[in-house]
């Protein structure tokens, strides 16, 4: 009797294989870590001339008196910071910018007028709105996005960041220390804000952060089903979720970029499970990613095609996902608008067919872009 050797079935070779999605963050502009609004604010006091310089400080004006801080300052006459009477080097409007690169320009593209003088020096001053003096006096910035904010009101600056100094009257006034007169002129600069925070998750928890290295591991693959975010209690593979705030005028883009445009094995690159979009079917080689949550604050958050279409959700074999590879594809923006407390969540979904190459080391890079217009 002939005995027939028993073939290898070939579902059973690919029964046996993990792949792993390492996902690392690239942040376009701005970045703080963990997510955060820490901004420096803008502080401006009166200041020898030699104490402002000698701290690195922009002076935004000088004012005349015999005095010198911290003894109070009233009844002065300002002169431009462009000048030298060596009696105004006693008292002078001294600022620091914190984050901010600020300067005393008037023909910067990015300045607010802060005061009107009657002459470059031995001035009296006015509010800006009155505008009958001739000579400006300004506060520029140099760091893209920021807003300069000036203003006046009385008894303090409640509002702004700082107190520049104090002046007599709106108009034809002389000036003083930030405690002189009621009359106080302020300002603020808003820095550009771009924060983004990146998590992945096994539960469907929404507020509990991840440590780095980021990783969604998609098990043990077979033909007969789809592997991918489930958010089952405790159970991998695990959802990947960004926070995201800024206040850039144009809004923000989160957009995505796969190092390998596939699922590929360390291996043997050449044997790959392609990246492609739509409904992901099991036995057919596919792997995506799809935009399921959004919520925010303030603003809006949307999800943007191809990564919106049909269902995206914590069962994968519904899912409808969009192809990665190795442009930036934008999966999230913000409607062209600020956006406080954005949250979004990323579905990440395999599966493999009869004749994929079985092998335990396919993987991805995910780099993640934000890219704020300011």
């Amino acid at each position: 009797m002939k005995h027939l050797k028993p073939q290898k079935n070939q579902q059973s070779l690919l029964k046996i294989r993990h792949f792993s999605l390492f996902v690392t963050l690239v942040f376009s502009l701005s970045l703080l870590f963990p997510a955060a609004h820490i901004f420096a604010a803008l502080s401006c006091t009166v200041a020898t001339q030699a104490s402002c310089n000698s701290s690195g400080f922009t002076t935004l004006l000088r004012l005349s008196g015999a005095t010198t801080p911290p003894t109070a300052l009233t009844n002065a006459h300002a002169e431009l910071p462009s000048q030298s009477t060596s009696t105004y080097a006693n008292n002078v409007v001294c600022c620091n910018g914190g984050a901010s690169a600020i300067g005393n320009s008037c023909v910067a593209t990015n300045k607010q007028i802060f005061a009107r003088l009657s002459a470059v020096t031995n001035a009296h001053v006015q509010e800006t709105s009155v505008n009958t003096y001739g000579t400006n006096a300004c506060l520029s910035d140099t760091s893209p996005g920021d807003v300069i904010t000036v203003g006046y009101q009385n008894t303090n600056c409640t509002g702004y960041d700082t107190t520049l100094f104090s002046i007599s009257a709106s108009n034809n006034a002389t000036s003083g220390d930030g405690s002189a007169y009621t009359r106080k002129v302020c300002a603020t600069i808003t820095p550009q804000i771009l924060t983004f925070d990146l998590d992945t998750y096994n539960t469907s928890t929404t507020t509990t952060n991840t440590i780095p290295a980021y990783s969604v591991a998609l098990g043990v693959l077979t033909t007969g089903s789809v592997n991918g975010t489930t958010e089952a209690g405790g159970v991998t593979p695990n959802g990947i979720w960004f926070d995201l705030d800024t206040n850039a005028v144009g809004g923000a883009v989160v957009s995505v970029q796969s190092a390998n445009s596939s699922l590929k094995s360390t291996s043997t690159p050449a044997h790959t499970i392609p990246s492609s979009s739509g409904l992901i079917s099991a036995g057919t080689p596919q792997y995506g990613i799809c935009a399921n949550r959004n919520a925010t604050t303030s603003g809006t958050l949307n999800k943007l095609s191809p990564y919106n279409v049909g269902t995206c959700g914590t069962t994968p074999s519904s899912n409808t996902v969009g192809l990665v590879d190795g442009n930036a594809r934008a999966i999230y923006d913000t409607n062209g608008g600020s956006v406080v407390g954005a949250r979004g969540e990323i579905m990440v979904d395999a599966t493999i067919g009869i004749s994929t190459p079985a092998h335990t080391d396919y993987t991805d890079t995910l780099t993640f872009i934000v890219t704020g217009t300011f």
